[in-house]
């Protein structure tokens, strides 16, 4: 029976030897670190990010206020700052699609030929001019 007990021990000591080895092999540990670090990074940025939308919420809302107690005083004051919308919903019609302009290719006014790049002619070297493509 004390075998017994002995042989589960030795088991259990020989199990986590092999996995300690096989996760330092497969670089497991390693992998884990950097997952751990980028959840601490994300989860600064997360906060970073509540705080700065939240200051900015109150930041208009003062403001708002302030705007609306000046226009009762002087109607002609500026109106309030609207809150941004961080969802809008489409509410105006589709613009008409408009026809892409061609592009405008370099020509050689001394020989007639049409270059593709740079500011003068790869034939003549005269000063190329922009002329629209037919």
């Amino acid at each position: 029976m004390e075998y017994v007990l002995v042989y589960i021990l030795v088991a259990i000591g020989i199990f986590f030897l092999f996995r300690e080895v096989n996760c330092w092999y497969w670089k497991i540990n390693a992998s884990l670190m950097v997952q751990e670090k980028i959840l601490h990074q994300l989860e600064r940025l997360n906060s970073r990010i509540e705080h700065t939308q939240g200051s900015n919420s109150i930041q208009i809302e003062e403001s708002n206020r302030f705007l609306k107690s000046s226009q009762m005083a002087n109607p002609e004051a500026p109106k309030p700052i609207p809150e941004p919308d961080l969802f809008p919903q489409p509410d105006q019609p589709p613009k008409p699609e408009t026809k892409p302009k061609k592009p405008k290719k370099p020509y050689c006014p001394r020989c007639n030929e049409k270059n593709t790049f740079g500011e003068y002619c790869k034939f003549c070297g005269a000063k190329l001019e922009d002329v629209e493509d037919e």
